[in-house]
Parts: structure tokens; sequence; C-alpha cells
């Protein structure tokens, strides 16, 4: 699957599927310009960042949940009922446990786990087998309902900023309407960006530059 990304700078998309290639992106106000490097299941043109695992706690992976074909949801969605929502196809299951392999053969284990609470999202994080999932509602979707995206994004972005930099590091599965508000990057299922804790009020993460894949 090829991504249609074009904007205006390049920003780091990291693709952990084997469905996933990444162009460009542009580069928010809370982000890095620095160009990062993209890289899929079975690439050897990335690698961990050369100062070691222990440099990762600052680190938040945000991605987009697995293939589940389709668009949106049925009519009538209920949250905890998964047989009103679109769900992951097999193809999906496999990719949400191919980025938790990924994740652990690089030394990245998650402290925590946050996920939407649609159900897709749910068992992509479940999948992804590192650890307990917690769902945290404002990485829902508000695809269906753009009237919630300013208050959600504002709640996201301040939980994101509660986060303490040295105790991750940290794995949210969420949607992509979500990843594109917070980062401005339009990923691909099972894809995501990785964000860099800074400590600071002022700026709380960034996009972390360079490859951890």
């Amino acid at each position: 699957m090829k991504s249609s990304l074009s904007f205006a700078k390049a920003v780091l998309l990291l693709a952990i599927s084997s469905w996933a290639l990444v162009s460009q992106a542009q580069t928010p106000s809370n982000t890095t310009s620095s160009p990062g490097q993209a890289s899929v299941p079975g690439s050897t043109a990335a690698s961990p960042p050369k100062d070691g695992v222990h440099a990762r706690a600052n680190l938040v992976f945000i991605l987009r949940h697995a293939i589940a074909p389709g668009t949106g949801d049925p009519p009538g969605l209920r949250l905890g009922d998964c047989s009103t929502q679109r769900n992951l196809s097999q193809d999906g299951v496999r990719q949400a446990q191919e980025i938790g392999r990924r994740l652990k053969s690089n030394g990245v284990i998650p402290t925590s786990i946050w996920s939407s609470q649609w159900c897709r999202a749910m068992d992509t994080a479940s999948n992804i087998a590192l650890g307990p999932v917690t769902p945290l509602p404002a990485l829902n979707s508000f695809f269906s309902a753009p009237q919630r995206k300013s208050e959600q994004m504002q709640e996201l972005e301040r939980f994101l900023a509660s986060l303490d930099p040295s105790k991750g590091p940290y794995v949210m599965v969420t949607h992509q309407v979500v990843v594109t508000t917070l980062t401005g990057v339009f990923p691909g299922s099972g894809e995501g960006v990785w964000l860099k804790l800074t400590g600071d009020k002022n700026k709380p993460w960034v996009i972390q530059s360079g490859s951890i894949f």
C-alpha cells in the first residue's frame, strides 16, 4: 500500500507493517523539522538509537489501529459491543502481532499501553501483547462526530503533557483522525509516529527524529 502523503515539510512516520510505505508529511507547530527514516518489517535500513534502550523512556508511539476493512462504523455503534463496529480482519490481527514482535525485538517494552475504546483499537493493543491495555477516551475516534474534535484533542494534549519522560516508553493506539490532528501525519493501518517527551511545559513533546526500527 503506497501512502499519498505530500506536505510541506518532512517529519517522522514509522511504518511497522509490511503493507506500509511513507513519503513526506507536514511538520505541525509542536514538532521538529528533521526528517525521519521509515522502515517496515524485514527492513535493515533503520536501527535503534545509538544511545541505548534507556534513552527510549521518553518516547511515545502513537499509532493507528491495524487493518480493519471499511470506513467509519455502521450506524448504531455502541462502545463495548464489537458487533456494532468495524473490526480487525485476520490480516489486522497478524499486523498487530507483528507490531508487538517488532517492538519487543528492538527492546522497546512499553510501561503503559493506552487505547481508544473502539474494538479495533483495543484488539490492536491486545494483540501487540506487551502489557495490559487501559482504555483512554481521549484516543477515541471523532470521525463521525467532528464537533468533539477540539475538546478531545485538548484533553489528549494535556494527557501527553502529564506523562513522565523518565518512565516510558509508552504506546497509544488510536485512529487516523487523531494521529493526523495531533501530528499532521496521515497514517495507514498499523502506522504510527514516535513522539519524544521533552519535560518542557511550553513544548511537552516533539516528533522524534531518526528511526527506532
